[in-house]
């Protein structure tokens, strides 16, 4: 089975979108559009071009965000 792949800004940009569609606050978008821009220089820092699970979790640690959540 072959998967599509969709470069992260396309990808954050569409789940923006859905966001929207859903009803989400405009400051929410904001957040969210923030939190994607992060993740997507964490990405280019580390010259990550696919996104998935363990992307996620070491962007998460170093970030601290877990932290965030927690406290």
């Amino acid at each position: 089975m072959s998967e599509k792949q969709t470069d992260f800004g396309t990808l954050s940009e569409a789940v923006i979108a859905e966001l929207k569609n859903l009803g989400y606050m405009d400051s929410s978008l904001i957040n969210y559009r923030r939190l994607y821009a992060r993740l997507g220089s964490f990405m280019e820092d580390h010259s990550i071009k696919e996104y998935s699970p363990t992307v996620g979790n070491a962007f998460i640690r170093s970030e601290r965000l877990i932290q965030d959540f927690l406290y």
